[in-house]
């Protein structure tokens, strides 16, 4: 279910001749274009994910609490939702903006330029309303709330009724309207980045070969970027509303850029061969320099032979980068270090040092030093996170946290075939191409957990044996985006989630498409066509020190290739009617093991499969209900084939009133058999699904446009 939505949205443009002459300038066009976008959703949420989640509690009750059962033991722990008695919901609002304008120059010998500024602006605002804050509950039900830095102990005022937690509110009201006022803390978080770009380009001939003229083109670019952050929650602070956390966030960056491109024809019309109708190489460059990380050189080669009879042999290869973003490089992104189980101040346990009580650590990991023989009584460390919003909190002498660029190389070779002849209307395309990533911007693998020695050798996670541990602990918790939440001395354990150059990803296939077009007279044009992709080879290198990670050979990952065919036909007068069909076709998943990068993380819990320690003998309150073991996890999903349909309608210069001519309507039906996504296990901390997320959730989408053109 999609929550109410309300977008508008306007784009302008405008060109005009302001200059024209025989002299050094021959001509200069004036233009601007503008687009905004202004987008509203309201949804309501059941407490469960996302910023509203602190409404599903798992909550411990006094015995002092008035609605505590007569007879029952002390220490009672109750899992409640209040969504429904906070009415939780959420505002969130996008504005976005790009004002661009500039001259189009035409130059002596023929040379052309073009000269612009653009600025383009994006702010976001949420507001969640109706959220529990967990120390007002915790108060309200009775207990004494722990003095947390300048903030003392309290307890709920004389004049607020109990929370009562002992009820079902599907069926009875619960509480006082009072006390669930006393209780909610909101949050408010607003994101605004502006961009400022000038840009120059220029081209045209520079000397003429036997092939032809060699062309060049040169240009430059200079952009400046700044991003603020702020966000006022009174959802987890320790007062609520009444001293709301500020977790302020800002960034900025600039980077200039020179670039180059040749063309040469080394063979053309007037010194072709057989078998060599045209022959022409593209040399091309950039160096881009930022401020927050320096300088990358990308150099690019392609060559386009032309064999004849419609038949193109070209070939690619070059070097590309990927520049880290804000939130990549430090705190900017709004990440907010939160602690993790009771003991480093959560709400609740959730991150156990071991699957099972009782059974040993495995030699070599985090829990071997935690909880070496796995008892209760240290099953939930405390834990820090320390992943977006902490930047350089974990540094020490002599290892600075920085970020590079990912870069990668690549190349690629194939053909296009559109003969002229007898073959008329055909058009055929094929590329193999080849690309390593190397230096992946990426986050170190949780992989197994505290319980995985792998995970704890790539040095994820930090003990207090690490010489540093208590200044790491302080420096995150004067982060000003930190939650006020945190007990620094229940902290036993720091994660370092911060992004790294770590790794590398290849990528090898075969991109093909192909359409034929024919025109059957009076019965109108018809086409056919397929665009796809083949995937041959996907490897990747998580971190220094792992095996390689290949996502087919050896294994049932899934099918290979995905495509988008069509059947189309135009006709009536002057081909004003339209209608185009759609098959889209998506492969199947396969069994896969758990860390496989195609689909990581979506396996259940290995405690499902047979010869494993059974899940409600893990003594996680979560699995006590799950008895049946599996002979094999596997979450196998068959193809997802969905049906598009399109249909339009122009009325061209045939109305005799001029202003209903050339207007076009279009009727645009995706997913005309409403298909569901596939089912697929998927939970993360921020949210549970039981849908492939490749797939929309949308369904069938309908969509009707007008358009007119003058």
């Amino acid at each position: 279910m999609f929550p109410d939505q309300q977008r508008n949205a306007v784009v302008l443009t405008f060109d005009q001749d302001v200059y024209k002459s025989d002299g050094f300038l021959k001509r200069a066009q004036f233009y601007a274009e503008g687009f905004y976008n202004h987008r509203r959703v309201i949804q309501h949420n059941a407490g469960t994910a996302g910023p509203q989640k602190t409404n599903a509690l798992s909550q411990a009750i006094p015995t002092t609490n008035p609605y505590y059962p007569i007879g029952a033991p002390a220490g009672l722990r109750v899992a409640y939702n209040l969504a429904k008695e906070l009415n939780s919901y959420g505002v969130s609002g996008v504005q976005q903006g790009r004002w661009e304008g500039g001259f189009n120059l035409d130059l002596p010998a023929d040379w052309r330029g073009k000269i612009s500024y653009a600025k383009t602006e994006d702010h976001a605002d949420d507001q969640f309303k109706g959220n529990a804050n967990p120390n007002l509950v915790n108060a309200a039900v009775g207990n004494v709330v722990a003095a947390s830095g300048s903030f003392r102990s309290y307890t709920k005022p004389a004049n607020i009724p109990y929370l009562n937690l002992f009820c079902d509110p599907d069926a009875f009201t619960c509480n006082d309207p009072a006390t669930l006022a006393y209780i909610k803390g909101d949050r408010v978080r607003e994101t605004r980045q502006v961009f400022n770009e000038a840009n120059a380009t220029f081209d045209g001939p520079v000397f003429n070969l036997a092939g032809g003229p060699v062309r060049a083109a040169v240009g430059g670019d200079y952009l400046t970027e700044h991003y603020v952050r702020t966000e006022i929650d009174g959802n987890s602070s320790q007062l609520g509303n009444a001293a709301p956390g500020l977790r302020p966030d800002h960034g900025a960056l600039s980077l200039w850029a020179v670039f180059a491109q040749l063309n040469i024809p080394i063979v053309g019309e007037a010194n072709s061969i057989p078998l060599v109708r045209g022959l022409e190489v593209e040399l091309s460059g950039r160096i881009d320099h930022y401020s927050n990380f320096g300088y990358t050189k990308n150099p690019k080669i392609a060559i386009n032979w032309n064999v004849g009879a419609g038949l193109t042999l070209r070939g690619t290869a070059g070097t590309s980068f990927r520049a880290p973003i804000f939130g990549e490089i430090n705190g900017v992104g709004g990440g907010a270090p939160s602690p993790t189980n009771i003991a480093a101040g959560a709400n609740s346990n959730t991150t156990p040092t071991c699957p099972v009580v009782g059974v040993p650590a495995v030699p070599g990991s985090a829990a071997a030093i935690l909880n070496p023989n796995c008892t209760a009584a240290l099953l939930y460390p405390g834990i820090l996170p320390a992943g977006f919003g902490v930047g350089h909190a974990l540094d020490t002498p002599g290892n600075v946290f920085h970020v590079d660029p990912e870069t990668a190389r690549n190349w690629g070779v194939g053909f296009d075939f559109a003969p002229n002849g007898f073959l008329k209307g055909v058009d055929l395309n094929f590329t193999l191409y080849n690309i390593k990533i190397t230096s992946t911007i990426q986050a170190l693998p949780v992989g197994g957990g505290l319980d995985d020695p792998a995970t704890f050798a790539s040095g994820y996670y930090i003990l207090q044996s690490n010489p540093y541990f208590n200044q790491f602990v302080q420096n995150i918790v004067n982060l000003p985006n930190a939650s006020p939440l945190i007990i620094p001395s229940g902290v036993q354990v720091i994660t370092d989630g911060r992004r790294k150059n770590l790794g590398w990803i290849r990528y090898q296939g075969i991109d093909f498409g192909g359409s034929y077009d024919w025109d059957m007279g009076n019965l109108g044009a018809f086409n056919a066509g397929v665009t796809g992709n083949y995937i041959l080879e996907r490897q990747t290198k998580t971190v220094p020190g792992v095996p390689v990670l290949d996502d087919y050979r050896g294994k049932n990952s899934g099918g290979r290739i995905s495509y988008r065919a069509r059947l189309g036909w135009a006709g009536g007068p002057d081909g004003a009617w339209s209608a185009t069909a759609f098959m889209n076709w998506r492969p199947h998943f396969g069994t896969q093991e758990a860390g496989d990068s195609a689909r990581p993380g979506l396996l259940p819990p290995t405690c499902f499969l047979v010869g494993q320690t059974p899940c409600n003998a893990s003594g996680a309150p979560q699995f006590a209900q799950y008895t049946q073991q599996h002979s094999q996890l596997t979450l196998y999903e068959p193809a997802w084939v969905t049906f598009d349909l399109s249909l339009g309608y122009n009325t061209g210069e045939r109305p005799a009133n001029k202003y209903l001519r050339n207007l076009g309507f279009q009727l645009v039906v995706n997913n005309i058999l409403n298909r569901k996504p596939n089912f697929a296990y998927y939970v993360t901390n921020a949210s549970v699904e039981a849908f492939e997320q490749r797939n929309d959730p949308a369904q069938r989408v309908i969509t009707f446009a007008v358009t007119k053109a003058w």
